[in-house]
């Protein structure tokens, strides 16, 4: 793993964001402080000056690795209000896509998180409450417009889901889609991100068509 190859500029943030390099390869458990200093250039000492210890430091990585990956890739796309709920679900799947195969700063919060599904860490709830819930309620927003609003709260649920797990797959096999789209980059991203897009929209077709005929 590399590391920062000067020790002048802001050590705080040097170290917060080596230690999310660091978390997000090897999870809270196997990262060490001696690892994320080393990697940042920074002195051992830094981590109890400016975070006081290891379990701040990674509840302050989290969050500055989720601001980082909403700045970069944000799940609405900044659509207008009155956009097509199409346009939401393609924005949120591009951008999640995007996160999930980002190698720098933006990629960092999607590897954490793949860290705590196997290994979920006293951060774990929070997590859940303040990033993904209100993404996940933001897509079920969309499954239900998709819906027509007519499908029920397990429906729009169970939609939501298809959606993301098609996306966290790309966690599971990063090494076969960087084989894949190597020197293909984001035009091969959004490929994918349509493709997604699209046999999503085409289940979401499906359960509203069954809740009409369950009605008639």
């Amino acid at each position: 793993m590399a590391t920062y190859n000067t020790t002048s500029g802001n050590t705080r943030l040097r170290v917060l964001e080596s230690a999310a390099a660091v978390f997000a390869e090897k999870g809270y458990r196997d990262a060490t402080i001696a690892e994320i200093c080393e990697h940042a250039n920074a002195n051992v000492a830094s981590v109890n000056y400016y975070f006081g210890d290891k379990r701040h430091l990674y509840d302050l990585v989290w969050r500055h690795a989720h601001k980082i990956a909403t700045e970069t890739h944000p799940l609405d796309a900044c659509l207008s209000d009155d956009a097509l709920p199409e346009e939401c679900l393609y924005a949120f799947v591009s951008g999640m896509v995007k996160r999930i195969l980002s190698k720098g700063p933006a990629g960092h919060f999607q590897r954490l998180m793949a860290r705590e599904i196997a290994e979920p860490t006293q951060a774990h709830m929070a997590i859940v409450e303040e990033a993904i819930r209100p993404e996940s309620e933001w897509l079920e927003k969309i499954v239900k417009k998709l819906l027509d609003g007519n499908g029920t709260k397990d429906q729009v649920r169970l939609c939501a889901l298809s959606v993301i797990s098609q996306c966290l797959f790309l966690n599971l096999n990063k090494l076969g889609h960087e084989r894949d789209f190597k020197g293909k980059g984001l035009k091969q991203i959004e490929v994918l991100a349509w493709h997604i897009t699209l046999f999503s929209m085409a289940g979401i077709r499906e359960v509203k068509n069954l809740t009409k005929g369950n009605k008639s």
